[in-house]
Parts: C-alpha cells; structure tokens; sequence
C-alpha cells in the first residue's frame, strides 16, 4: 500500500508558488507549526492509541485509505466540472446552459450545479496550488470545502495570495486549527479588499423553505443599527395593540387583532404573537410604483378524508412543502371558497382542463402549477407560483392557430424566466408525451370553473381506467432527451388503497357471519353471530 507524506517540503512548494509573481514573496501568515511527530497511514494506529493493532489497525487504514480516495476523486470533479464553465462568462445564456447541462450529469438540481461549478472554477483558475495538493491527497476534501465556502466574495488577487499562503502550511495539525488560521487569513484578506473598495453592508430578506412541521422563517439581514430600529417600531406597535385587547377586555369592546384566542382566554396575546400579526397584516408601501396582482394563489391542497377527519394524511402548500393535517384543515376552515381538484384515483394524475385560446385561462394555469409546482425543466428548483411564464411546447401559430400548437393542457406548462429564455433561444427542446388516459370509456369530472372534463380513451392507455400521468422529453443542444414526468398527487392512491382494503375487510366480516341457504341460493343471518351493529349505525346498511 501506498505512504502518504505531508507533500513536498516548505523550501519546495515555496520555489514553486514564488514563479507566479511578486505577491508570493510576500505570504500573509507564516507557515502552521505542526506536529514533530506528523500522523501517517503507517504511524496511525500507534498515534490513534488502538488496543488491538492486529484487527483496529488495518481497519483504520482502510478508513485512511477512503479519505485518500475521497480527496483525488474531489479534485478529479472539480477539474472535469471545470471544463463546461463557458468560455464567455459574461453572458448569462452560456451560464445557464451550463448549469442545466452539469445538473443532469451529476443529477443534481440545477442551483446545486450552479455552486458546483462556480467552486470548480474558483478551484482550478484561482487555486491551483492547493487543488494539486487535494489531488495529492494531502488536503482533505472536507478542508478544500472550507476554502472555497470561506474565500466566496475574494477577488483574484486575494484568491491568489490566499492560494500561494494555504498551499506552503505543513498540514499536520486537526481541523479546529486548520479553521481557525484560515478564518484569520481570510479576514486579513478581506479587510484588505474592503479597505480598498469599502463596500455597503448587506441588505436583504430571504424566504427559507418551509420545516417539516409547518412553519417557515423570512430572514431580514442588514446593518445592526437599522435592524434594530426596525424592531423597536415593530415592538412599539405590538405594545400598543396589546395595550389595546387589555382596554377591550376590560370595556367589552371590539378586540383587535384577535385569532380568536384573546376572546376564549380572556388575555392579551404576547408580545411575540403581536409582532407577528402585525408584521404580516400591515399595508406594504411602494409609493407611485404599482404591485401586480398575484397571478396564482397561494394554494394548499387537503385530500378529501383529510378535511373531513377522517385520515391524517398531510396537505400541500403549493405543490412542494407538505404541512401537517390540523393545520391543513385549520387553513381551509378560515376560507369560504374551496377549489376541486379532480385527480386519478390509482396513479394520483391530475385530469386535464380544456383550453383552446392563446391566452391561458386561470383554472388553466392553476392546473398546469399543480402538474408542475417548479419550472418544468428537469433539475430546476424555482417554484412556478410566482416569476414563471406559460410556453407553448409546441410554439402556437398566430396566423394560422389551428396548423398546431395549441394552447391546451397538454402542449403547455410553466418555465422560469431563465429556462423560457434558453428554450426560446433554441438551447433547449421540449417534446410532449401526452397523459394516457384510460383506454376504456371516458371520465367526466368538473374543473374548479365549473366546466365539464371529458378524457376519453386514444387506445394509449393500460386498460385498467387508470389517467396516468404525462412525461416531457428535453433535449439540451443535440444531446441524448431527458425525460420529465409531471407531479401528481401523492395521497390520493394511498387513501383510495387504504378505503379498498378496508371495504374488502368489511366483506370479510360480513361474509362471516352468513350461512348458505338451504339450496336455495338465498343467505340468512347466523342466530349465534350476528353481523356487527356499530357498521350500521356509523355507514347506514351495505354496501355503506
């Protein structure tokens, strides 16, 4: 088996990093003292203390050995993810070209691969000295990993002295060290760079997806002094208010901003509870410029049994983050209108809308979001429920609209900006495989707008009257098609498997409880076990 050294010595890597100019003459921080006695694949069992060399020994060096492993194949990523970072940088098509074609490479999503290779082109342009030594197997991939999250934001000139500064350390030391001088070199550099051109401090709010649990978390990040300003306003607010539910408990008054706990309990709401109500029912203000109208609601879908209690099977807010039932249900008991959505009960396939017009009605694309809560192309992760466009798969003729592309369910669906552009462009192709719809008969069903859905039978189907769901085939610049198959809902089949199985143990215990007739093909009830009461009362008498 192969030894691992700490590389080549100090004197070695420092001749070659001072080739690349004047700024390696002059390294931030002197060399990390490591240890006298630097761990190797040959002294690490008797570093690591193991009682029983013999077995703990060769199972610490295989450990070794993955680590090893693990670093060249880091580097080997990085350097071949490197070479699709387009040659014009500048031009954000290329950009996005790119990231879609390494997400389906490394079948990934398409901002994973945009991080991707932005960490691989950082790593072979700027960084050169310390990828060799990560290939070599001397740099762990989870300490590359720390580079490159750290130095995000340096320009060339400090990558390159951070390059040349990391690359001479002997790196003999644990992590926490290792961290801690590159967080201070880091922020060296960085003053540096900021003293040069200072810059504003950040300003910006952040959705963060929702937790498991239903909740979610808006995260507004600027200077400390405005922040705090702000949450004094907001605190001032909620004090008065709060001030006010205790005047309205006491005189009998109307109670503001009352969810309907002040009144059950007899006590104001929280401060905390306050700042939220108020925060989220104040009036955004966007002087002379005017907001659009939301083109889609913000959609939670409960399955049927669900709201009724019946099940606990979780909703869906917006197609992509699944909440709890109770809360679920609490949702749709604060709204007056609900929205049907007919899905297949077996494959859980949303049962296509009609359309025949360029301009795509609301219930239109209220499906086309259900079918797609993201843009439809494979990878991306941008929800379509707001910032997407309506594309016709099949462009739509306007001087001759019945020559083809339609504008109907099954040629259309929803893009991103950035992915509209790049399928406009030519970069991308989509081709629709259409929704088998059952091979037998026709279902009829009725859309939220009240209109008639018929899907009849083309002989594409499985036989069973069973929708299944549609699929789109992308090509990207020529290359082998990637399939796409639309979302569907994912309770529906669990609850209608749940409810057969159950209908089919009903019958069992009916069955039972029967005695065959005296040959004349007719059933009486058994005296000694007479068939369950408690179904008829709770279902009526069979078949429920």
């Amino acid at each position: 088996m192969t030894q691992v050294n700490d590389g080549p010595p100090h004197a070695e890597r420092t001749r070659l990093a001072a080739r690349r100019g004047p700024a390696s003459r002059r390294l931030r921080k002197p060399a990390i003292l490591g240890s006298r006695h630097p761990l190797t694949r040959d002294t690490l069992p008797t570093e690591a203390l193991v009682e029983d060399p013999a077995i703990e020994a060769e199972q610490l060096r295989s450990l070794w050995d993955v680590g090893l492993a693990e670093s060249r194949q880091f580097a080997v990523k990085l350097r071949h993810a490197a070479r699709h970072w387009p040659e014009d940088d500048i031009d954000p098509t290329l950009r996005d070209e790119a990231n879609l074609v390494v997400s389906q490479a490394l079948r990934c999503s398409v901002v994973h691969a945009s991080h991707l290779l932005e960490d691989a082109h950082t790593a072979v342009t700027h960084l050169p000295l310390l990828l060799d030594r990560l290939e070599a197997g001397e740099l762990p991939a989870r300490w590359f990993t720390f580079v490159l999250r750290r130095s995000r934001g340096l320009r060339e000139p400090a990558l390159r002295e951070l390059d040349e500064s990391v690359a001479a350390w002997l790196l003999t030391v644990d992590e926490d060290r290792f961290r801690r001088e590159l967080g201070a070199l880091v922020r060296w550099l960085r003053d540096d760079q900021e003293a040069a051109q200072r810059s504003r401090p950040e300003r910006s709010v952040d959705i963060l997806p929702p937790d498991e649990d239903g909740t979610a978390c808006l995260q507004v990040t600027g200077p400390a002094p405005e922040i705090l300003a702000l949450g004094r306003r907001l605190d001032s607010a909620a004090r008065a208010v709060q001030r006010a539910q205790r005047q309205a408990l006491e005189n009998g008054g109307e109670i503001p901003f009352d969810d309907g706990s002040v009144a059950e309990t007899a006590k104001p709401l929280s401060l905390a509870a306050l700042r939220y109500q108020v925060l989220t029912g104040s009036v955004l203000e966007t002087g002379t410029v005017e907001v659009p109208r939301e083109r889609f609601r913000i959609t939670v879908t409960v399955p049927a049994l669900s709201l009724l209690g019946v099940v606990e099977a979780p909703g869906m807010l917006d197609g992509i983050h699944p909440i709890p039932a109770e809360m679920a249900r609490e949702l749709a008991g604060q709204d007056s209108t609900w929205f049907r959505v007919l899905t297949d009960p077996a494959s859980g396939a949303f049962l296509p809308l009609p359309a025949d017009r360029y301009t795509a009605r609301p219930d239109m694309l209220e499906h086309l979001r259900l079918r797609n809560p993201t843009c439809a192309v494979p990878g991306c992760t941008r929800p379509t429920s707001f910032a997407s466009e309506m594309d016709h798969i099949q462009e739509f003729d306007h001087h001759h609209p019945a020559s083809g592309g339609a504008t109907s369910i099954e040629n259309t669906h929803l893009l991103c900006w950035v992915h509209h552009k790049l399928k406009t462009a030519g970069l991308i192709d989509p081709v629709r495989d259409r929704a088998c719809a059952p091979a037998t008969g026709a279902s009829t069903g009725t859309s939220p707008s009240s209109d008639s859905v018929t899907s009849t039978g083309t002989g594409t189907g499985t036989g069973t009257g069973t929708y299944q769901p549609g699929s789109t085939n992308w090509t990207i610049r020529g290359r082998p098609p990637i399939e796409a198959v639309d979302d569907t809902d994912m309770i529906t089949p669990w609850v209608v498997n749940t409810f057969t199985r159950m209908w089919d143990e009903v019958q069992q215990r009916i069955a039972r409880h029967r005695i065959p007739g005296a040959g004349n093909g007719d059933d009486r009830a058994d005296p000694e076990n007479p068939p369950p009461r408690e179904l008829d009362r709770e279902f009526g008498p069979p078949p429920y």
